[in-house]
């Protein structure tokens, strides 16, 4: 009879050498099996896929999020400004948990200097919960950090009003309401550039902000804001609705970035 025409019993097999570590081991004949590596490093070899699958998700994570590819390597570890704030939002991501994202507390980050590595700290905070992400990665998924910027997401709504526009506001908000964390740095940032930081912004301006802050508090799902705005004068820039929630929503995770605008100093210490 031919070799793979034999009746053979599970527990049967013949002598093989692992294709891997040399190592001698029972290749059992079971149907047309022709197995190249021993229990081992067949172990090893699938821990290897699993963890090179799992990399390259969350590279796809990354690109899905609209983090830009510059902050993709913000870590705290890299982070060079003072370690309050460090450990406070370090402890914030570590404690995050996307498959339990509901009813976690949001977190506002300030400070009044630009410069001072309050988008760092997001974006390691970003890239931490990326890479705490553990599941499935046979399937398709979804990131589950997305990031904009305010006047970003102000453009994109006022865009979604034109007649040939690509998505409705509704979709806008449907796209930004579910995902576990959004992550908006700049907060108010137009309001500053049109000298209106210490004044009421416009009608347009505190309704997208309230649409954006009420899509996320209906879904009880958290927000990463950042802003060199004090959450305490939000209500006199945003309205009492909007202030209210964030400060629901945030509770006691406020957090103050202290220190001058380094990327001024780094170009002072240059020259």
């Amino acid at each position: 009879m031919l070799r793979n025409e034999l009746s053979v019993t599970p527990s049967s097999g013949e002598q093989a050498t692992c294709g891997r570590c040399g190592a001698s081991f029972l290749r059992l004949a079971i149907g047309l099996s022709r197995r190249r590596f021993c229990d081992v490093c067949l172990a090893l070899k699938e821990r290897e896929e699993h963890d090179a699958a799992l990399v390259a998700l969350r590279e796809d994570f990354r690109r899905q999020s609209g983090l830009p590819f510059r902050l993709w390597k913000k870590t705290f570890a890299s982070w060079e400004g003072e370690s309050q704030a460090l450990n406070l939002v370090k402890a914030w991501a570590e404690g995050f948990r996307c498959s339990a994202a509901r009813s976690y507390k949001s977190l506002y980050l300030y400070g009044r200097e630009n410069g001072q590595g309050k988008t760092h700290l997001a974006a390691a905070s970003c890239n931490l919960i990326i890479d705490q992400w553990e599941g499935d990665v046979g399937q398709r998924r979804l990131s589950p950090v997305r990031y904009l910027s305010a006047p970003a997401l102000l453009a994109r709504v006022r865009a979604s009003y034109r007649a040939d526009a690509a998505e409705t506001e509704e979709q806008v908000w449907d796209d930004l309401s579910h995902v576990p964390l959004l992550v908006v740095d700049d907060v108010l940032k137009e309001t500053a550039a049109a000298g209106q930081d210490q004044a009421e912004a416009s009608s347009h301006t505190q309704r997208v902000y309230f649409r954006l802050v009420d899509s996320r508090y209906g879904e009880d799902l958290p927000l990463l804001l950042v802003s060199n705005t004090k959450l305490s004068e939000l209500e006199r820039v945003l309205g009492r609705a909007t202030a209210s929630r964030i400060a629901e929503m945030t509770g006691t995770s406020i957090v103050q970035v202290l220190g001058k605008d380094r990327r001024w100093k780094e170009k002072d210490a240059e020259h």
